[in-house]
């Protein structure tokens, strides 16, 4: 599912581009698109939730640009599409690292044309993850490859990245379920491993290394555990 929201405040050209884009991605993925009138709409409830977002420079009530530099000072990993009536102000997207321009009114080939480049940059991002974390009452995003475990204790999650430590109140199953894909192996209740980070498993004491640091197995998933990462390093050389 690839979430897509559509700021523009004219109701017509937000149904045109949902369209084209409902066109442009039938038999290749499933899409949801979510439409705003306003920048401010969009700004005030924003969930790190969307893969891509279409922005209207010129609305009555908001500047597009505008909301683009807010929204790249939280998120980092949307994708952005502007649409305008003026060429002229593509130069200024590549400050805020939009992927495309779409001059109005909209036709499927020009859109297509974006979308292609989207849509390759979505499927290669679709190889990590970013996940968002309550850390000192603030959502912070971080990449699923800089964290190397993630422990629980007092029923709080750490997580133990390459750039420090944060933490937040969640559930060690709700991670697991999120970050499985994303070569994350659940070694014992209490810890979760980034397996591209795991530097050795000792069978005689019963624990996975990550340089220096040591975490137990649990009885009975040292095998799975081999298993995930002689599986992953295979994929790695056969790239």
């Amino acid at each position: 599912m690839i979430k897509i929201a559509l700021v523009d405040d004219e109701a017509q050209h937000r149904a045109a581009l949902e369209k084209h884009l409902t066109a442009f991605f039938r038999g290749k993925d499933t899409i949801q698109c979510a439409p705003f009138s306003d920048a401010l709409d969009l700004l005030n409830c924003y969930d790190f939730s969307f893969d891509i977002i279409f922005l209207d420079i010129d609305m009555k009530h908001s500047n597009g640009m505008e909301a683009a530099r807010r929204l790249r000072k939280m998120d980092d990993r949307v994708l952005l599409v502007f649409e305008t009536r003026l060429a002229q102000y593509a130069v200024e997207g590549y400050l805020v690292d939009a992927v495309g321009y779409l001059i109005k009114p909209i036709d499927y080939y020009s859109l297509s044309l974006v979308m292609t480049k989207a849509y390759s940059a979505l499927q290669k991002a679709r190889k990590t993850a970013k996940i968002v974390v309550m850390d000192m009452d603030r959502k912070v995003l971080v990449d699923s490859t800089e964290i190397r475990y993630i422990e629980v204790l007092d029923h709080m999650l750490i997580y133990h990245t390459v750039s420090g430590d944060r933490k937040d109140w969640n559930t060690l199953n709700r991670r697991e379920k999120e970050l499985t894909p994303f070569s994350f192996f659940r070694c014992h209740r209490c810890f979760l491993v980034n397996l591209r980070h795991v530097t050795g498993i000792d069978p005689a004491s019963d624990e996975v290394m990550l340089g220096e640091v040591r975490l137990p197995i649990s009885r009975g998933k040292k095998a799975a555990l081999l298993d995930a990462v002689m599986n992953l390093y295979t994929m790695k050389e056969g790239l």
